[in-house]
């Protein structure tokens, strides 16, 4: 008898091959590189901004985030890194979180890059005031919104 376990790993490989997009794809000459900047989405007490750039295939973001509500309150970010390519509503595959906790008028510098040589690559930024939801441990968090969307 076959167990399901090999059934279930057969089929997430087929998967796996038939969405991947072809390796053996390559782009003829040399890439140029794009550069952009990126400001906050408006969520009252949390700023943050910072810059982009394509190179080497990399997808880089770069910036701080700063606690401007001066409530005793952190904020923070979360970044969503989402193919765009072939996927045409797109497909979220990295999520990163940025927290700062070091009150009012401070700044925390982030760093991020996605290594995505063919597929154009969106990503988006939610700002949140941490546990300052109506409810205890809920933050308060503005709309997800795309800062850059770029093929490497």
């Amino acid at each position: 008898p076959v167990s399901i376990g090999l059934f279930r790993n057969i089929w997430r490989t087929l998967a796996i091959f038939l969405s991947a997009p072809a390796v053996a794809l390559t782009m003829a000459g040399t890439a140029q590189a794009a550069t952009g900047t990126w400001s906050s989405g408006g969520k009252s007490g949390v700023h943050a901004q910072g810059s982009w750039k394509t190179e080497n295939s990399k997808l880089y973001i770069s910036g701080y985030l700063r606690d401007t509500a001066c409530d005793g309150k952190n904020v923070k970010i979360e970044l969503v890194f989402i193919d765009v390519q072939p996927f045409p509503f797109g497909r979220p595959y990295r999520y990163e979180t940025v927290v700062n906790s070091t009150g009012c008028g401070t700044n925390k510098n982030f760093s991020y890059n996605t290594y995505r040589p063919t597929q154009k690559t969106r990503i988006s930024i939610k700002e949140c005031i941490i546990n300052g939801g109506r409810l205890p441990g809920v933050d308060s968090c503005g709309p997800l919104y795309t800062v850059v969307e770029a093929t490497p």
